[in-house]
């Protein structure tokens, strides 16, 4: 029997796994899974509730990079919209904490309207000068 054909195994218990964890991807079984709101969670991932429940330092740090830049400082608005994409992008894998989402979000919309508002505003300027 090749490796392809074997059922994915509880890393912990080496007994065929329930589900993956929400959180870190891993296999676990009925005896690991713990239920969560967002899906099951491995022991580990359940025993670190603030490696859940809190936005990430990327997220936290996009949100913050898309302000400064909607409000002039135009390389970290550029910054901010790719730091968020990344950060939702992470989220989606189950990489980073979904708390984060409203975090990476907001800098994504701070990005986009910086981006059309700054260019507006450069393009008038060129056009009355």
């Amino acid at each position: 029997m090749d490796a392809e054909a074997l059922p994915p195994q509880c890393p912990v218990h080496g007994v065929p796994a329930a589900a993956i964890c929400a959180r870190c991807g891993r296999f676990a079984c009925g005896e690991c899974l713990r239920p969560a709101p967002d899906g099951g969670l491995c022991d580990e991932c359940h025993a670190r509730p603030a490696a859940r429940l809190t936005a990430s330092a990327r997220a936290r740090r996009a949100l913050l990079f898309g302000a400064l830049g909607f409000h002039g400082l135009l390389p970290l608005l550029v910054a901010g919209g790719w730091l968020g994409r990344a950060e939702l992008q992470a989220i989606t894998r189950g990489e980073a904490p979904a708390a984060g989402r409203p975090y990476a979000q907001g800098a994504v919309a701070f990005a986009f309207a910086g981006a059309v508002l700054w260019g507006w505003l450069l393009f008038a300027l060129l056009v009355n000068a």
